[in-house]
């Protein structure tokens, strides 16, 4: 069956609290890193922030 509109907006509330909580864990430890994961983190790109991570 099709999603519902109520059924994405749950979908997009998980993941925007999760992509919330992914962020906070790392925002302490990435605040002391250099200025890449800054950039990373002032853009709010994940996928940036999990290569730099992953480095």
């Amino acid at each position: 069956a099709p999603l519902s509109l109520n059924g994405i907006g749950d979908l997009i509330n998980i993941q925007y609290k999760k992509r919330i909580e992914i962020i906070a864990s790392l925002h302490a430890e990435l605040s002391q890193k250099p200025s890449r994961s800054r950039w990373c983190l002032e853009k709010d790109d994940l996928p940036c922030l999990n290569a730099w991570t992953r480095e």
